[in-house]
This record gives structure tokens, C-alpha cells and sequence, in this order.
């Protein structure tokens, strides 16, 4: 009688004894056996080098975390695997990839990411939005110096309500209101052209992750 039998190896027999949503424990085991793992045989070497990576990224290593996604989206390249544990391995690595460069505040990086996700599949929700708050997180030069104009206006207007309450009050009364009415138009100006300088880098900033997200559903189709 034959039987098939597969043998795993001991550093995969002692993977799996560890718990996969054991992060810490996942992460300390690769790094302890990093030679060893690299000589496996494929299936297991990728099984352990995913879940080395998944756990970076969950323990918020996202400076490792995105070297080792380049070297997981290598080696399924490389491979051609699609699938593993249920999910796109590629797709999701990259996505997951994306949001590390955004929590490194690589907003550049996390754009160029998110736009070739986008155009592989243009449906999906979750790259929608990681799209669009990069793409607010970019602050162009003239919302940079209308934020600073703003806060020009707050200070002056505190400017004032110092000079009121430490001049006006005493030596002119008479002119108080002045002071009032100026300080009150200064800061109320001051949060105009905040807000509306935000509204209006949101909206556009929308239509053009919309713009993006229609050119590849078009190109998909």
C-alpha cells in the first residue's frame, strides 16, 4: 500500500507551532532564523516571509514592513502566485505597502503606489479613499500660504485685543469700538480663508482622485 506523505521541515514545524496573529513572536522567529528560512523549500519559505510581512506591517514596522513587501511581491512575481491564504497576495501586499509609506508621511510614494492599484482594479473602496486623503495630505504652496495668512490674521487680531485692553481702554476710550470692530473682522477673515482654502483643496482634490478612478475603469473596460 502507498501512502503520500509530506514532510515538513523542523523551522517550518516550529512556524507553525506559533500562533500567526502572534506578531511579535512571528517577527522575532524570522529574524532568528532568517538563513535557515531563506534554504526551505518555496512553499514554506513563502508562507513564512508573508507572515513575516503581514506582522511588520501590523506592528506598525513600516520601514521594514515595505522592504520586505518589495521582496514578498518579488518572490509571487517571480513565482506566479496569486493566491495565498485567500487573498491577492500582490495586490493586497502593495496595498498594505501603500499605507505604510502614508503612515511615514511618503505621501509621493503612497500616490505612485495607489495610482497602479487603481488601475488594476479601479472598483475598490478601500484604494479609493487611501487614494484621495494622499492626494489631500500633498498641501500645494498656495494652501501652505494661505494657512500662514490666516494665522497672520489671528495674531493680529490678538495684536489688537492686547493694545485695546492695555491703551484704548485708559487713554481712548472713545475709540474702543474701532479696536473692537477690527479685531473681530480680522479674526473672522482669518477663518474665511482657512476654511475656504481647505473646502476648496478638498473638492478639488476629490475631482481629481474621481478623474483618476474614471480614466481606469475606462482603460479596464
Amino acid at each position: 500500500m502507498n501512502f503520500d506523505v509530506t514532510y515538513y521541515s523542523r523551522i517550518y514545524r516550529d512556524f507553525r507551532a506559533i500562533g500567526t496573529k502572534d506578531y511579535p513572536s512571528v517577527v522575532h522567529y524570522y529574524e532568528d532564523h532568517e538563513d535557515g528560512i531563506k534554504k526551505l523549500e518555496f512553499s514554506e519559505y513563502f508562507e513564512i516571509l508573508a507572515a513575516y510581512t503581514y506582522a511588520l506591517y501590523n506592528l506598525n514596522e513600516h520601514n521594514k514592513h515595505i522592504l520586505m513587501a518589495e521582496v514578498l511581491i518579488g518572490e509571487s512575481i517571480h513565482n506566479n502566485v496569486t493566491q495565498h491564504n485567500e487573498e491577492d497576495i500582490f495586490y493586497n501586499t502593495l496595498l498594505r505597502k501603500s499605507v505604510s509609506y502614508s503612515k511615514l508621511l511618503r505621501f509621493k510614494d503612497a500616490e505612485h503606489v495607489l495610482r497602479e492599484l487603481i488601475k488594476i482594479q479601479p472598483e475598490n473602496i478601500f484604494a479609493q479613499r487611501k487614494l484621495n486623503s494622499c492626494l489631500f495630505a500633498q498641501k500645494p504652496k498656495y494652501i501652505k500660504n494661505l494657512r500662514a495668512f490666516s494665522v497672520l490674521l489671528f495674531f493680529l487680531s490678538a495684536g489688537v485685543i492686547v493694545i485695546e485692553l492695555i491703551v484704548i481702554k485708559y487713554l481712548y476710550p472713545a475709540w474702543t469700538h474701532y479696536f473692537e470692530y477690527t479685531r473681530i473682522v480680522l479674526f473672522l477673515t482669518g477663518i474665511v480663508v482657512l476654511a475656504a482654502s481647505e473646502l476648496y483643496f478638498k473638492r478639488t482634490t476629490k475631482l481629481k482622485s474621481e478623474a483618476l478612478i474614471k480614466e481606469a475603469s475606462e482603460n479596464k473596460r
